[in-house]
């Protein structure tokens, strides 16, 4: 039953493609090109720094914790370790968002500077959903 269904989604696909691609090869590069190139660019820009940025705050995260556990252990326990405990992981995730928004702001202005089409909401917004995505994954994956 499964084989069908996915028989049946591939050839509705397929179908659904040959309609709504142009038959003009000069409006192809006109429309399709243009806002592949603009969302690949933006896409995989903030992907990448996201994801960057996510993996190292998590990294960091887990270093500090790991610290303050030591620190715990020892007989002469302080409440300063406590503190500590909480206090790096809410600056590594500030910290986080500033580097975040650095490079973004930062990588708009080089694709202005040699007029690369992107679009800026885009590198921003994905940087952001990926950074969190890479943060939960390597979160789930460190377990």
């Amino acid at each position: 039953m499964n084989k069908k269904n996915v028989l049946l989604t591939v050839l509705c696909a397929l179908s659904t493609a040959q309609i709504t691609l142009p038959a003009e090869p000069e409006q192809s590069e006109k429309g399709w090109k243009k806002i592949a190139k603009i969302y690949a660019t933006s896409l995989t820009a903030g992907g990448v720094i996201g994801s960057a940025t996510g993996i190292l705050s998590l990294q960091a995260i887990i270093t500090s914790l790991k610290t303050a556990e030591y620190l715990m252990a020892k007989p002469n326990n302080e409440p300063g370790v406590f503190i500590f405990g909480l206090m790096v992981p809410t600056l590594v995730l500030i910290a986080e968002r500033r580097l975040r928004s650095t490079l973004t702001e930062d990588l708009n202005k080089n694709f202005e500077e040699n007029e690369i089409n992107h679009s800026k909401n885009l590198i921003c917004d994905t940087a952001w959903i990926t950074s969190w995505v890479a943060f939960l994954a390597c979160l789930k994956l460190c377990e």
